[in-house]
C-alpha cells in the first residue's frame, strides 16, 4: 500500500537525511585535519555537507547499478550510513575547532537585531511559500516533464538505471529494454537525485519527489551566508545577501516550479566558486580548496554547460590575482584572434591529449565539449530587456551597473578585481554561445538564457555585495 501523508515526508527525510548527515560530519572531519581557522561558520557544514551527500549518494547509485543491483536501496543507504560513522569516528579523534562567538549583528544595537529578525522572518515566509508550492503542485512542464523528472518516474519503476538512447536506435531494435528522449544523452545527476525520493518511497510521488529542490534551496542559502560571514560580511549584511537571492523571482521560481535542473547547476557552480575565490583571495585555506574542487568535479555532471563553466571557472582562478593591465591585454588579444579567425576562415591548435581548439570550417572547437556551428544571431533587443525591463532578477542588472565605477576606484583590491574579471569572462561566454552559434535562437523569448544566466548569478551577487560593503566600510574609514 502507498504511503501517503506525513509518513511519506518521514520516509523521504530518512532517504535524504542521511547522505546529509554523512555529508555534514566528512565535511567537518575535513575542516579540523586540513582547515587554517581556527573556527568556521557553524552553517558551513550543512550546507556544503548537503551537496557533498547528494554527489556521494550518487556514485553509490551508480556503483550499485554497476554491480548489477540495480538501485538497491538498502545497499545505498548502509554504505552512506557506513560513511558517515567512519566520518563521526574521524570527527572525535580530530582537533576541535573553536567557538564562532556570537556574531556582530546579533548583538550591540537594537535596530541590528530587529533587521537580522525581519531578514529571517521574510526569508521563512518565501520558504514556507516556496514548500506549499512543492507539496501541492505536481511536476510541472516543460524540460521537468520531457527530460529529467521522465527519467527519474522510469528509473523509480524499473529500480534500475533503465537505459535511454536515441530515436533512431529505439526505432532500430523495437525488442530492447530502453526508453527515448530527445534529450537522452543528457547528464543523469538531477534525474537520479530526484529518483532516490520515489525509491525512498517505494513508488512515485508526483509532488513529494520535488522535495529535493527546496532543500537545495535551504542549504545554498546556508551556504551563502557561511561564505559571506567568512569573507568579512556582518552577519546583518550577509542575511541581506541570502534575502535577495531567495527573493529574487527566477530564483524563487526554480525552487517552487521544481523539477528542472538549472538551480543544481547554479548551486554546485555557486558552491565551487565561492569556496575557490576564499581560497585564492583569501588565507589559501586547504579545507576551502578541496571543497571546492569537490564541488566543481559535481558541477561537470549537473547540465552540458557545466563543463563550460568549469572551464571558465580554472581561467578565473588563474586570471584573478593578475595585473589589471595583463587582463585588460590578454582581453583585446583574445578578441584580436577571435576576429582574425573569422576573417582567415581558421585558427586552431592541436592540444597533446586534448584535440583541437580553436575555429575551423565555420566551427567552433572546443575540447571535451566537441563542434559548435557559428553563425551571427542578433539577440541584443531579447538580452536587454530580460536584463532590465523584465522581472525576473528585481533590480539586480541596475545594481551591477552601479557597480562598475566602483571597480576602477581606489583602494583596488582582490573582490574588485573578481568581480571585474566575472564580469568579463561570463559576458564574454555568454556572447558566444548567444550571439554566435544556434542557441541564439533560444534566447529571442529570453528563457533560455535567463536560465543560463542564472547560474552565476549567485556569484555576482555575492561580489558586488563585497565590493560595495567595502566601499561604504572605506569611506566611513577615511
Amino acid at each position: 500500500m502507498a504511503v501517503e501523508g506525513l509518513d511519506a515526508v518521514l520516509l523521504l527525510i530518512q532517504a535524504l537525511g542521511i547522505p546529509w548527515v554523512s555529508g555534514m560530519l566528512i565535511v567537518l572531519a575535513l575542516a579540523q585535519r586540513i582547515g587554517q581557522r581556527a573556527h568556521y561558520p557553524l552553517l558551513l557544514f550543512p550546507a556544503y555537507g548537503f551537496f557533498l551527500g547528494l554527489l556521494l549518494l550518487v556514485a553509490a547509485i551508480r556503483a550499485s547499478h554497476a554491480l548489477g543491483y540495480g538501485i538497491h536501496f538498502l545497499g545505498v543507504m548502509t554504505t552512506l550510513t557506513v560513511l558517515g560513522f567512519a566520518a563521526l569516528a574521524a570527527v572525535v579523534s580530530g582537533r576541535q575547532l573553536g567557538p564562532a562567538g556570537p556574531p556582530p549583528g546579533w548583538r550591540g544595537r537594537v535596530w541590528r537585531r530587529l533587521g537580522a529578525a525581519l531578514l529571517l522572518l521574510l526569508i521563512g515566509l518565501h520558504f514556507g511559500q516556496m514548500a506549499v508550492e512543492v507539496w501541492w503542485r505536481p511536476v510541472y512542464p516543460w524540460d521537468a516533464w520531457t527530460t529529467w523528472s521522465a527519467r527519474a518516474k522510469v528509473w523509480v519503476y524499473h529500480g534500475a538505471i533503465t537505459p535511454f538512447v536515441s530515436p533512431a536506435e529505439w526505432f532500430a531494435h523495437p525488442g530492447a529494454e530502453a526508453y527515448t528522449l530527445a534529450a537522452y544523452h543528457y547528464p543523469k545527476f538531477v534525474s537520479l537525485v530526484q529518483a532516490w525520493g520515489g525509491i525512498g518511497l517505494g513508488y512515485w510521488h508526483d509532488s513529494l519527489v520535488n522535495l529535493p529542490w527546496l532543500l537545495c534551496g535551504a542549504a545554498f542559502a546556508m551556504l551563502l551566508y557561511a561564505q559571506a560571514r567568512v569573507a568579512g560580511l556582518s552577519a546583518l549584511i550577509a542575511l541581506l545577501l541570502c534575502y535577495l537571492l531567495v527573493s529574487m523571482p527566477l530564483w524563487h521560481t526554480h525552487i517552487a516550479l521544481a523539477g528542472y535542473a538549472d538551480l543544481w547547476q547554479a548551486a554546485f557552480t555557486g558552491a565551487a566558486m565561492l569556496a575557490l575565490m576564499q581560497w585564492r583571495l583569501g588565507d589559501g585555506d586547504r579545507f576551502q580548496l578541496v571543497l571546492g574542487l569537490a564541488m566543481l568535479t559535481a558541477s561537470l555532471f549537473i547540465k552540458e554547460e557545466g563543463r563550460v563553466w568549469a572551464l571558465l571557472t580554472l581561467v578565473f582562478l588563474w586570471l584573478v590575482r593578475a595585473d589589471w593591465r595583463l587582463l585588460l591585454g590578454l582581453f583585446v588579444a583574445a578578441g584580436s584572434l577571435a576576429f582574425y579567425a573569422l576573417q582567415r576562415g581558421s585558427l586552431y591548435l592541436d592540444l597533446p591529449g586534448l584535440g583541437l581548439l580553436g575555429y575551423r570550417d565555420g566551427a567552433l572547437i572546443v575540447p571535451f565539449i566537441g563542434q559548435v556551428a557559428v553563425g551571427f544571431v542578433n539577440v541584443a533587443p531579447s538580452l536587454v530587456r530580460s536584463l532590465f525591463q523584465y522581472e525576473s532578477w528585481h533590480l539586480l542588472w541596475y545594481g551591477v551597473l552601479g557597480s562598475l565605477p566602483l571597480l576602477w576606484l581606489r583602494p583596488r583590491d582582490g573582490y574588485k578585481q573578481a568581480l571585474g574579471l566575472l564580469l568579463a569572462l561570463v559576458g564574454a561566454a555568454l556572447f558566444v554561445i548567444f550571439f554566435l552559434t544556434e542557441a541564439g535562437n533560444w534566447a529571442r523569448d529570453a528563457t533560455a538564457f535567463s536560465r543560463v544566466l542564472m547560474q552565476w548569478v549567485p556569484v555576482v551577487l555575492f561580489l558586488q555585495t563585497l565590493v560595495w560593503q567595502r566601499h561604504w566600510r572605506g569611506r566611513a574609514a577615511g
